[in-house]
């Protein structure tokens, strides 16, 4: 035959078609293998299904299959390994990665490989993920097969930036109705009743036979498959006409009529010009970015942030990450935070601080509304479990049967230090003066009273009084602190240079007393002594010092409304008029100034 125009580029003959359907090319690239029929095309050779078997690469790692492709054809040059629409599946240990229809480039120049997902038809169906348990709303793979690690991108130029991932246990009320349209039965409903009833538990079969099943025509079943494929319930290979139920179905069908439990995980992606994710293939971990939040237990308002949006996900959805979480009223910060789906709970090894919300107690006694703010102190330097919800309850549909749900435990002793959100500024130095709490557990995190608010343990102050043990509760300043009176016989402080009786008050006004302070001969009352580590100050409303020979000669002094303070490693005490003078000497003589 005789064509004008040709060239090698577009020569179209000669033409050959292989009969066998199971030629294999060990090696077509550097670890890459052909397996299938083909056809030569003028200078191109077209990897091809014949019979009915695909066509199919495999790309290798340590020479074992990794990433096999299945396609009716492809185009292998020395440009360019593609197709339009191939199915691929990556092996995962014992687990996969699964897709119905990419479009597939290898470039052999680069040694790179990229799959594409269509947001449209079957290509819009997420990558079925039985490692992770995740559909993954990937729009765009690459990978240097070379090299231990796959990107998760979106396409250059994208305007959203926007990857998801969602849990193969996801309930969503909304997307179940959606599902339903206007239709008079719910077709995930139509199809678990095909799959238990006329197809014996079955989970594969061809969309022609539930054609009769649904009432309806061979393309209108065709449409609906390919709607419940891109939202994760089944698996549809539209060419071979194959559909398999996953598990997802059931699971909705259950979750509707809380038959069975449930999880609200979705992570979502936002970033662009870097992957959205990443993952490592000799251990199989996606390190995740772009995320702000994650839900862990929308029912126990459960979830965290993780630092810079980024955090590791593991096998069966367990997850590893630094930053904030947050349940109910309580807040964690550190590194080093391990969330394990099966035990629905969150081991924190590294917390930094810990932060809660309380009722108001100034605006509860004002008679006014009640209002949760953040308490004005932190626990710091602390490590525990958070438990989020009894493990079979991860919906949170039983939450009336487990009340005590989320709770956390301590493994070791925190501590609450007053240098920071405190009225005296800095003076308290957090390695002299700390209460250190005791191992404790709190429960009910979404629905503590304050009277609830309580941790036992060790107030230290730097010397001045002696180490006591003491519960911390809510203050009025919404901090926490305590009010503690004194043993009958008083306590010695600074060192037993001086004494003091009654009310003891630690809070973020600092370390307040309200009694008698005593020193050498002197006794000064007041209701609001300011201990410090180097000193005591306050406003006294009486100070007396009693008259003294030996070893020291002092006259009686006797003050009134009067300023005080004492200077432990000085030892002295100073006493200084306010308004009226201070009177010595049997009243005698007055002071219009001070003494020491």
């Amino acid at each position: 035959k005789l064509l004008a125009n040709v060239n090698e580029k577009n020569a179209s003959f000669p033409r050959f078609i292989s009969y066998t359907k199971s030629m294999k090319i060990v090696n077509i690239e550097d670890s890459i293998d052909y397996e299938g029929g083909f056809m030569i095309k003028g200078n191109k050779f077209i990897g091809k299904s014949i019979g009915g078997s695909p066509a199919k690469v495999t790309f290798k790692r340590r020479d074992k299959p990794f990433l096999i492709a299945k396609s009716r054809s492809f185009t292998i040059n020395k440009e360019r390994i593609a197709t339009k629409y191939a199915s691929i599946t990556m092996v995962l240990d014992t687990d996969s990665i699964y897709h119905p229809a990419l479009q597939m480039k290898f470039n052999p120049s680069k040694r790179e490989l990229t799959l594409y997902r269509e947001g449209k038809g079957i290509g819009a169906s997420p990558y079925s993920n039985t490692f992770h348990q995740m559909d993954m709303f990937v729009e765009w793979l690459k990978w240097d097969i070379d090299k231990d690690h796959i990107d998760f991108l979106t396409i250059p130029g994208s305007s959203s930036g926007k990857m998801s991932l969602e849990s193969g246990s996801y309930y969503s009320e909304k997307r179940f109705m959606n599902l339903q349209g206007l239709g008079d039965t719910h077709p995930l409903y139509l199809l678990k009743k095909f799959v238990m009833k006329k197809n014996n538990g079955d989970r594969n079969f061809a969309d022609f036979e539930i054609a009769g099943h649904f009432k309806k025509d061979i393309e209108s079943v065709k449409r609906l498959m390919v709607n419940l494929a891109s939202q994760g319930f089944i698996i549809y290979n539209i060419e071979e006409g194959l559909i398999t139920v996953k598990d997802r179905l059931f699971d909705y069908m259950n979750a509707k009529s809380q038959k069975g439990d449930y999880d609200n995980i979705e992570v979502v992606s936002i970033l662009k010009g870097k992957p959205n994710a990443t993952m490592d293939l000799i251990n199989f971990e996606i390190t995740v970015r772009g995320v702000r939040g994650v839900a862990l237990s929308r029912a126990r308002k459960t979830g965290f942030m993780p630092a810079n949006g980024v955090f590791k996900l593991h096998r069966n959805r367990d997850m590893s990450f630094g930053g904030i979480i947050r349940s109910g009223r309580y807040e964690f910060h550190g590194q080093k935070f391990k969330f394990s789906y099966d035990n629905f709970d969150v081991k924190l090894n590294e917390v930094d601080s810990v932060r809660l919300q309380a009722a108001y107690l100034a605006g509860e006694k004002k008679g006014k509304k009640v209002q949760y703010k953040m308490v004005r102190s932190t626990i710091e330097d602390l490590s525990g479990a958070l438990e989020i919800d009894w493990p079979h309850n991860k919906s949170g549909i039983l939450s009336d049967s487990f009340p005590d749900f989320p709770k956390f435990h301590s493994t070791k002793k925190s501590y609450v230090k007053y240098n920071k959100r405190n009225k005296r500024g800095k003076v308290y130095d957090p390695n002299k003066f700390y209460f250190q709490l005791d191992t404790f557990t709190v429960d009910s995190m979404m629905s503590f009273s304050v009277k609830g608010i309580s941790f036992p343990g060790t107030f230290t102050s730097g010397g001045i009084f002696p180490d006591f043990q003491e519960k911390l509760i809510l203050m009025d300043d919404h901090s926490l602190g305590f009010r503690k009176t004194a043993p009958t016989e008083g306590y010695q402080i600074y060192g037993g240079k001086a004494k003091f009786d009654n009310d003891i008050i630690l809070s973020n006004e600092g370390l307040m007393g309200d009694g008698e302070f005593h020193y050498i001969t002197s006794t000064s009352k007041s209701k609001a002594f300011v201990f410090y580590i180097d000193s005591m100050k306050a406003p006294a409303y009486e100070s007396e010092i009693r008259p003294q020979i030996s070893p020291v000669e002092y006259c009686d002094v006797q003050g009134e409304k009067v300023k005080i303070a004492y200077y432990p490693t000085a030892d002295y005490l100073k006493m200084n008029k306010v308004k009226n003078p201070i009177a010595m000497y049997s009243k005698g003589a007055r002071l219009d100034g001070g003494l020491r």
